[in-house]
């Protein structure tokens, strides 16, 4: 907006940095370069400062560095240095500058001859470069060492790592890195990884098969046919080394030959037998790829699934199943339909013959565009755009039409919406206006007084929607703007205010405007120059006597969320930043957060004195260990040293995660919880979770607390009354030794529908449950055949409990809420969002959206229309 009080400026900015042609030299740069950072607590400014002067951004480059370093010492090729471009941003705008020196944001992007980037180097936040090492201030991340092959393609990457100097470093090979392998296509056909799993992918004429390292678990590569080739060559020798991939991931976990090995990884027992167990379940998914098919043209056509289940006492075990997906399409590559492929049901199990359904069906104009789709379970759709794309009228199977209009600059301006016949929003039918109700209306900035000044020219100021008004400005008490968006369109302050009539749709075209709340509800947020928040205000009401809370998130070097300062229950909002040195926030929020050269969260401490450490796997980066403690002097009960005999558990949590090559979860194991023995059972604090070899959980054991079950005998676990009766045969719900353990079985069909789930105790009083799930609905696609929507659910020796929909798929109606077994009891909006829901005893809950689709207000009435309850969901 040119605003010379907002922003910064190119007042003193040099963009000759004295390059000398003769000797190829800018004094400037090279003593920039020399010490670009200073120590965090460093009063002086910047050196940076110099070369950015009151700009925004500069990006300075040394385009002779290597011809200079090579002429200077053209026998000591260890001196040579790659040329390099350094970006400068600043973090505070110069118009937003206090005393303090600003601080800017640095990185050092090296390349080779051919242009790539070979290593970059950002600021991080002062600490060890090594772990346990001294901390060095300042100190950098570089990024992972790249090797490429001779056609430029990336063979390996190394981690990111820590350094104390921001100059490029040859082969800094850190930590581990995947290798990939090409064939002479140079399509990438295998991945070994660190851990020693691999995938890899067979190309064909006509298809493409692709083994996930799940499918590869218990190969050995040397005498895999697709990838033994890049191992050895065909005199026998040694192209990598057998270090890269042998032991294998399953091997070590399960071979006798690799105990010791085991012991060292993983010295507690318990990790052990569930690393183990988890190369065992993975034993299951080998040699299960999926195959895709292409047509003449290369597009895929048709999708091969291999499903797998092997699961004890699970219904479905010893299955094997091949599932199809094809999809059809035009001479454009325009998606004309899908099917899918599944078994008929069969007492709720995927057996029998096969049928195909068609899910979607797609229709274009001749230019591409989708104006037409219908779906199988969710109804149909019309779309016609103007000649720019932009939609003017839509309809739906459920009656609506929609119309959008647009001003002179084809923004959008506002949505009417009018249902036509009863499968509609009742709400949108019998308008008086012949385009339905305005649902939406947008007011552009441009007519507003002080626009400019405001920065409102092209920004959105007022949006009317379902739930009320949305005003992006701060308001006075005459309603009129006193602050909106800095001058890089971030929104400053939003006002809202709340449509009185909750339960209807607000009509903004009427001359009479619908009833707004009096009551407001008012944000605001502060931005620094890199667009980061670094001041909010939470949505607070307008009343006199509301408080406000002020949270503050601060940035480390590395531009990573290092501390967040809160102020609770304050009186007034601050016409600036808070300095937490001399306004001393409240005992909440964030202390500190440390990182990796990866970026992962390595701990987390916070204000009430709790902290979170966090451990990841070295090889696949996987978090393998949550450890969460309080402060030891005032909870010395949580880890009391010496640990009691009878409390074998310390800290607050104590999480240790085990995955399969894949990245499933296989065990969970809290440390911080004890060992209980009830009822002749040992009762451990941990999790087992098993898959089908299309990744879907298949079973889940773990334990359960018995004095919060429902009697085995009862409807458990959906019954409405299931706790109100006086339970003689219910352990106590207070009783923390009263513990089992169960196992929960879930079966599906091909396409993902639930069949079953059965949940099983191990407490002779608390047997367990079985849920059973039918789907009869009929598709809208085709006659005769069924849909994906549930039907009906049916507990083992219970009732059947029906579901209904309407036309979109939308659930109009469950067996546990209100109204007769006949009528609708859940009501959807014209968005197929859930507007209302009739409760057990005449209640209504009703809920109110936003423009964007997300839940602003709920409201609660009780059988006699009284207000029983709201809750207003804001920012």
């Amino acid at each position: 907006m040119g605003k010379n009080s907002e922003g910064d400026s190119l007042a003193g900015f040099r963009p000759d940095l004295g390059f000398d042609e003769l000797n190829h030299q800018r004094d400037d740069l090279d003593h920039f370069f020399d010490r670009p950072r200073l120590p965090r607590d460093s009063d002086e400014p910047p050196p940076g400062m110099a070369l950015l002067a009151d700009a925004t951004t500069r990006i300075v480059y040394d385009l002779h560095r290597f011809y200079r370093t090579q002429t200077e010492h053209p026998d000591d090729p260890d001196q040579w240095q790659p040329v390099y471009a350094a970006t400068l941003a600043r973090e505070t705008h110069v118009s937003d500058l206090e005393a303090a020196h600003p601080q800017i944001q640095i990185s050092f992007s090296y390349s080779d001859g051919f242009g790539r980037e070979i290593q970059k180097k950002v600021m991080a936040e002062p600490g060890p470069i090594a772990e346990g090492g001294e901390n060095a201030d300042p100190r950098w991340v570089g990024s992972g060492w790249t090797i490429f092959n001779n056609k430029g393609k990336p063979v390996r990457q190394f981690e990111p790592f820590f350094s104390a100097s921001h100059a490029f470093e040859f082969a800094h090979q850190t930590g581990v890195s995947p290798i990939l392998f090409y064939d002479p296509l140079q399509r990438v056909v295998a991945t070994l990884h660190p851990n020693h799993t691999y995938e890899k992918v067979d190309f064909d004429a006509w298809s493409q098969t692709t083994w996930d390292v799940n499918d590869t678990a218990t190969f050995d590569p040397r005498d895999d046919v697709h990838v033994k080739g890049f191992l050895v060559d065909p005199e026998g020798e040694l192209r990598l080394a057998t270090s890269e991939y042998i032991p294998s991931w399953y091997d070590v976990r399960t071979k006798l030959t690799y105990a010791e090995e085991r012991q060292r990884r993983w010295p507690a027992s318990n990790i052990r037998t569930a690393q183990t167990r988890a190369a065992q379940q993975t034993a299951v998914h080998v040699d299960t790829p999926s195959t895709v098919h292409l047509d003449p043209l290369g597009r895929p056509i048709l999708t091969l699934a291999r499903n797998r289940v092997a699961c004890a006492d699970h219904s479905l075990d010893g299955k094997e199943e091949e599932i199809y997906t094809r999809v059809e399409l035009d001479i454009e590559g325009n998606q004309r339909q899908v099917w899918d492929d599944r078994r008929l049901l069969i007492e709720h199990l995927p057996m029998g013959e096969r049928e195909q359904r068609i899910v979607m069906q797609y229709y274009y104009d001749m230019l591409g565009n989708r104006i037409h789709q219908a779906s199988m379970e969710a109804g149909a759709r019309w779309m016609l755009n103007d000649v720019l794309g932009k939609p003017l009228y839509a309809w739906d199977s459920r009656d609506h039409i929609f119309t959008t209009t647009y001003d002179a600059l084809r923004r959008p301006l506002g949505q009417y919406v009018r249902g036509t016949l009863d499968e509609s929003d009742p709400r949108t039918r019998n308008t008086t206006n012949g385009n339905g109700l305005l649902v939406d209306k947008i007011e552009y900035g441009e007519d507003i007084p002080y626009a400019e000044a405001l920065n409102l020219r092209t920004r959105v100021y007022r949006h009317f929607d379902a739930a009320g008004v949305v005003t992006n400005a701060q308001l006075d008490a005459n309603d009129t703007p006193v602050a909106a968006y800095d001058f890089k369109g971030n929104l400053l302050h939003s006002t809202r205010r709340l449509a009185t009539r909750y339960w209807q749709i607000p009509d903004w075209s009427q001359d009479s405007q619908p009833q707004l709340e009096s009551e407001r509800f008012e944000a605001s947020t502060r931005y620094d120059a890199l667009n980061r928040p670094i001041q909010s205000v939470a949505p607070h009401s307008s009343r006199s006597d509301a408080k406000r809370n002020i949270i503050q998130p601060v940035f480390n070097e590395a531009n990573l969320l290092e501390r967040v300062d809160v102020w609770l229950e304050r009186a007034t909002e601050p016409t600036a930043l808070l300095d937490a040195a001399v306004d001393i926030p409240s005992p909440v929020g964030v202390a500190n957060i440390h990182y990796n050269a990866k970026g992962q969260r390595q701990q987390i401490d916070y204000k009430n004195g709790v902290s979170t450490r966090y451990e990841y796997d070295p090889l696949t980066f996987r978090l393998t260990h949550l450890r969460t403690w309080r402060n030891a002097a005032a909870f010395p009960l949580d880890c009391p040293q010496p640990p009691p005999a009878e409390w074998a558990g310390c800290q607050v949590q104590n999480l240790h995660y085990t995955y399969d090559p894949a990245g499933n979860i296989t065990h969970i194991r809290d440390d911080a919880q004890q060992t209980v023995y009830f009822r002749n059972q040992r009762v451990e604090p941990s999790s087992n979770y098993t898959y089908d070899a299309l990744y879907r959980l298949i079973c889940a054991t773990g334990r359960e607390h018995l004095g919060q079950q429902a009697n085995g005998a009862r409807k458990a676990p959906t019954a409405p009354d299931a706790f109100n009766a006086f339970h003689t045969t219910l352990d106590h719900p207070g009783n923390g030794q009263a513990m089992g353990t169960y196992r929960e079985f879930y079966v599906y069909d091909d396409v993902g529908n639930f069949l079953e789930m059965e949940h099983r105790g191990t407490d002779p009083k608390h047997p367990g449950w079985a849920r059973s799930y039918n789907y009869e609905q009929a598709s809208l696609l085709e006659s005769g055949k069924q849909s994906n929507r549930l039907s009906s659910t049916k507990l083992r020796n219970g009732d059947s409990e029906p579901y209904q929909y309407d036309v979109h798929g939308n659930m109009v109606r469950m067996p546990h809420l209100g109204n007769a077994p006949t009528e609708p009891n859940m009501h959807w909006d014209y968005k197929d969002q859930l507007h209302q829901v009739d409760l057990v005893g005449g209640g209504t809950a009703y809920y109110v959206y936003d423009a964007a689709g997300q839940r602003v207000r709920k409201v609660t009435e009780n059988a006699n229309g009284d207000v029983q309850d709201e809750r207003i969901y804001l920012g």
